[in-house]
């Protein structure tokens, strides 16, 4: 048999879905639940509709991952990056998910999300890019 290799931009959930179906079938004895996956963002504006902070998410079964978090840097160390993490988390009880996780990089707010309540589960030197750190964190709602 010969095997080639390419780039693609072809939709793979065929491919992948009854493969991965037919492994938690055999793992829990009971059909998959239907694949609950959206996309959330959550903004906190001010009077005159101006974005102070936003944070964009993903959410998977009972998982929560915050993929973006931001503030404006000109409204820095205000609590709003506090508040909004509130919110994302009061969110995540309300809606019965069990899991927020994130990424940060080591210039960015590692001792932010600590203190937030989040923890470190791993970290990798030199990722994305040397010099830098990645941090992984979880938070248990």
């Amino acid at each position: 048999m010969t095997v080639h290799f390419s780039e693609t931009n072809e939709d793979l959930s065929p491919f992948f879905d009854p493969i991965f179906e037919a492994q938690y079938v055999q793992h829990f004895q009971a059909d998959k639940p239907k694949k609950q996956k959206k996309q959330l963002q959550f903004v906190m504006k001010d009077d005159a509709d101006q974005i102070l902070a936003a944070a964009s998410c993903q959410q998977l079964y009972q998982m929560l991952k915050i993929e973006d978090l931001a503030v404006d840097p000109a409204l820095q160390h205000q609590k709003l990056g506090s508040q909004l993490l509130d919110y994302i988390k009061d969110y995540a009880s309300s809606h019965n998910l069990l899991t927020l996780i994130l990424t940060t990089r080591s210039y960015q707010a590692k001792d932010f999300y600590l203190k937030q309540g989040f923890s470190i589960y791993g970290q990798l030197a030199d990722v994305p890019f040397e010099g830098v750190t990645t941090y992984y964190f979880v938070y248990k709602v």
